[in-house]
C-alpha cells in the first residue's frame, strides 16, 4: 500500500500532466501563420496559355490576350466552379472580343461585342509579362483573407489577371472573395511579377 508521501507525489504528477496537456491543447488552437484550408483545385494559366492562344489565332492571326479569369471550385458552395477564361482582342477588329472558357471537362469559345466606351487599344500582355501563376496567387491570397470564404455555402472566389492602370504598369492579379447572402466581399491585389501584395490600384 503506498505511503501518504507517495500518494501525494502521484497526485502532483497527475496535476502536472493535466496542466501540460491543457497547454498543448491551447497551443494547437492558436494561429501558427499557416492556413488550415484544404487544397483547392484551380486551373493554371500557364498550363492553358499555349492552347488558348492556338485557338485564338484561328479567330484572328494577330489575337492578343488582355484578361484572364479563373474561378476556384469551393468544396461547400454550389455557386462556384472550376473554370478558366481568356479574353482576346485584335488590333484589326475594334468591335468584338473573343473568349475561350475551359473547365476540366472541356473548352468552348464565343465572340462578344465590345462594350461602348472601352479604351482603344486595350492593354494586352504576353507570357513574359507575369511570373506568378494562378496556383501561387491562390496560395498567397488565402493567407490575406480569402480563406474566410472557402467553407461558405453561398460563396465564390476568383482571380483576374490584367492591367489596372496604363498599359505600361505591371500586370496585377486581383483575388476576390464573395458571399451572396449576406453580401460580403474581400479583394486582394498581387503584383504579377513579384507576388507582392500591394495596395488597391483604384
Amino acid at each position: 500500500m503506498p505511503s501518504k508521501m507517495n500518494f501525494q507525489r502521484l497526485i502532483l504528477l497527475l496535476a502536472i500532466a493535466a496542466t501540460f496537456s491543457a497547454l498543448l491543447s491551447s497551443c494547437r488552437d492558436q494561429p501558427d501563420g499557416t492556413s488550415a484550408t484544404p487544397s483547392l483545385p484551380i486551373l493554371s494559366v500557364e498550363a492553358y496559355w499555349d492552347f488558348a492562344h492556338e485557338q485564338a489565332y484561328a479567330w484572328h492571326a494577330d489575337a492578343q490576350v488582355f484578361e484572364v479569369y479563373t474561378e476556384v471550385d469551393l468544396p461547400d458552395s454550389p455557386l462556384s466552379s472550376s473554370v478558366i477564361r481568356f479574353t482576346f482582342v485584335s488590333p484589326n477588329d475594334r468591335t468584338t472580343e473573343w473568349v475561350i472558357s475551359c473547365t476540366p471537362e472541356g473548352c468552348k469559345s464565343f465572340e462578344i461585342n465590345r462594350e461602348p466606351g472601352y479604351p482603344s487599344p486595350l492593354c494586352v500582355f504576353e507570357r513574359d509579362d507575369f511570373h506568378i501563376d494562378s496556383k501561387e496567387v491562390l496560395k498567397i491570397s488565402l493567407g490575406e483573407g480569402i480563406d474566410d470564404f472557402v467553407s461558405e455555402e453561398k460563396a465564390w472566389v476568383y482571380l483576374k489577371l490584367g492591367h489596372t492602370g496604363t498599359c505600361l504598369d505591371n500586370l496585377v492579379w486581383a483575388a476576390s472573395g464573395f458571399i451572396s447572402s449576406p453580401l460580403q466581399s474581400t479583394f486582394v491585389w498581387i503584383d504579377a511579377m513579384t507576388g507582392e501584395v500591394i495596395e488597391s490600384p483604384y
